[in-house]
């Protein structure tokens, strides 16, 4: 997964128990595909934006339809602390929320079967200096609403896998995962 923040600097992932396979594109090379069971990434030191305001974008393909991790902004493994996050539903939705001491947690759903098992499918998440966040499947918005801010300055990336293990770890394959320091707009 490339990782291009602050700028287009990149930084480079530790993949456990993650394989390598076809993407949605030859163009964006080797997907990582994840066994839902041991599978998992981590990315150290990705700058927090101080204003709150952030995209992540990638693309997902899931084998199954259940509630899973899919990317988390975490403290440490084990810590409960951790803001924003990204999880597949067990409707085939997806939550994309945050959690904050002062606000609580909050997280945009979208609809049900927005995955499909086996397709792929562009995600963008987005959030703006108003609170506004944003879901996009393949271009278009799919779940908006307000959210709590990041809540804490966390500089970690956990992919596929929950903090906790408190819920299911990611099944299937993900490419391309890109975090920006500013919402990403429509047409981007």
């Amino acid at each position: 997964c490339d990782l291009p923040h602050h700028g287009g600097n990149g930084s480079d992932g530790a993949a456990n128990s993650v394989s390598f396979g076809t993407g949605p594109s030859s163009a964006l090379g080797q997907a990582a595909i994840f066994d839902g069971v041991s599978s998992q990434m981590f990315i150290l030191g990705v700058p927090v934006p101080a204003n709150n305001r952030f995209s992540w974008a990638l693309w997902l393909r899931t084998d199954e339809v259940a509630q899973a991790a899919v990317v988390e902004r975490i403290e440490a493994i084990g810590s409960n602390i951790l803001s924003p996050w990204l999880v597949t539903r067990t409707d085939g939705g997806i939550g994309f929320g945050s959690y904050s001491y002062a606000s609580g947690g909050t997280s945009v759903e979208t609809n049900a079967a927005t995955l499909v098992p086996g397709a792929w499918i562009h995600l963008a998440c987005t959030r703006d200096g108003a609170g506004v966040r944003r879901v996009y499947a393949n271009g278009v918005l799919i779940g908006e609403g307000l959210s709590a801010d990041y809540g804490h300055q966390l500089g970690t990336i956990l992919i596929g896998r929950d903090r906790l293990d408190s819920i299911a770890r990611f099944r299937g394959a993900m490419d391309d995962l890109r975090i920006y320091s500013r919402p990403l707009t429509p047409a981007e």
